[in-house]
């Protein structure tokens, strides 16, 4: 039987790292400041991650197993730290639709010309058929182009996520980023496992 002293840590351990690292995730995916909610959640478990094990100085003999039940906040905090860059790509990989839309607005981030162009552009665009506007398209686009321009980007449903240039998606540009998060969240869930196994048992 579980410790009861002990069972308020465990069900905050797994409850932060199976319902509030997803909600961190989801938010950060947004865009805009909305990124910087999983950054400071991340840090926030690293720090807590420390403190978990110092919860056993009270057996006798502490063992690797108690050190290790840490590990799904330690996980977490390395799922959520890149998780602004990781979870566009991953969205748009998984459930992105392609869309034809029109360049309705373009900004110069740097100050070269036009032959010049290093690829920062902020570009706005709309649904090329509805008109219906589609928001800012997250990471530019492979060429500099004018306004007017019809270009296919990828659209999340939901409109949770900024669009992104459906060539960059299609060309294997996003593979590194979802191989990346299918690594790290699968690490995630297997620490989550080994914490409720090995969560340990009262002693005697």
């Amino acid at each position: 039987m579980r410790s009861r002293s002990r069972k308020g840590l465990l069900a905050a351990v797994l409850g932060w790292s199976l319902l509030g690292t997803p909600a961190a995730l989801f938010l950060g995916g947004a865009g805009k400041a909305w990124g910087a909610v999983p950054m400071f959640f991340g840090i926030t478990s690293a720090c807590v991650a420390f403190y978990i094990p110092s919860c056993w100085d009270d057996y006798p003999h502490k063992v690797l197993r108690e050190r290790l039940t840490a590990a799904p906040v330690l996980t977490a905090a390395v799922l959520l730290v890149p998780s602004p860059w990781l979870v566009p790509w991953v969205a748009h990989d998984w459930v992105g639709e392609p869309v034809r839309a029109m360049v309705t607005e373009r900004s110069v981030l740097s100050d070269t010309s036009w032959e010049a162009d290093d690829g920062r552009f902020v570009y706005r665009v709309a649904d090329a058929t509805t008109e219906r506007d589609l928001g800012r398209l997250l990471y530019g686009l492979p060429e500099p182009v004018p306004v007017g321009t019809v270009v296919e980007v990828s659209v999340v449903p939901g409109g949770w996520i900024p669009p992104v240039s459906a060539e960059r998606v299609e060309d294997g540009g996003a593979r590194p980023y979802v191989t990346a998060f299918e690594v790290l969240a699968a690490v995630h869930l297997l620490a989550c496992a080994a914490a409720w196994i090995g969560w340990p048992r009262r002693c005697r």
